[in-house]
């Protein structure tokens, strides 16, 4: 998901979350009156009256209710970061596990190490993945000029050095380019006359 569907994704749960919200609200002050009195005391529902006046209506709205509330908490825990594998046992290490990698300064080092290698800007790193299949996660923007083929070798590099480290492990390498940023102009108070 790129950033700005995952900000407008998140901006259309927080507005369907407060309108909820709202409305909530405002039924509880219809049924209760505490701010306030300006509201009808019947609501005309047509033929939808009789439904209401039935023994199984209550039971069934709140049914309805907490069906919605648990598929809006899963909706809401699913859009939550996913899980980080912070360190990862080697295999020559013994069976308390002692000997174990930092994936989080490892994603920084190749990082670094991609940031020398090919023309990229702005580099961020996490990790991903599960303990057994462990991810390091690269996004990066390109610099102005950055070249394709210069891109590829840098990361091929970078994922060789991996498996020459780690050779008994399944790290990933996942490098993902956006394009470059626009630079913000720089205001002046000169004038340059030809």
């Amino acid at each position: 998901m790129s950033r700005r569907l995952a900000a407008l994704d998140r901006t259309v749960v927080l507005i369907l979350g407060l309108a909820l919200l709202a409305a909530g609200l405002l039924a509880l002050d219809w049924r209760f009156r505490l701010v306030s009195d300006a509201y009808p005391d019947e609501v005309s529902l047509g033929g939808a009256g009789s439904f209401t006046e039935a023994p199984w209506w209550p039971w069934a709205v709140a049914g309805a209710g907490l069906v919605l509330g648990i598929l809006g908490l899963v909706w809401l825990v699913l859009h939550l970061a996913r899980p980080s594998v912070e360190e990862l046992g080697m295999g020559e290490s013994r069976a308390d596990g002692r000997l174990r990698v930092d994936l989080s300064s490892l994603a920084g080092a190749v990082g670094d190490q991609l940031t020398m290698l090919a023309p990229l800007d702005h580099v961020r790193t996490r990790t991903a993945g599960t303990p057994t299949h462990p991810v390091l996660q690269v996004r990066a923007d390109l610099a102005p000029g950055a070249r394709g083929p210069d891109i590829q070798r840098a990361a091929a590099q970078c994922a060789e050095d991996l498996r020459r480290a780690l050779p008994d492990t399944d790290v990933r390498l996942q490098l993902m380019v956006d394009a470059p940023r626009r630079r913000p102009l720089q205001r002046t108070t000169s004038a340059r006359v030809q």
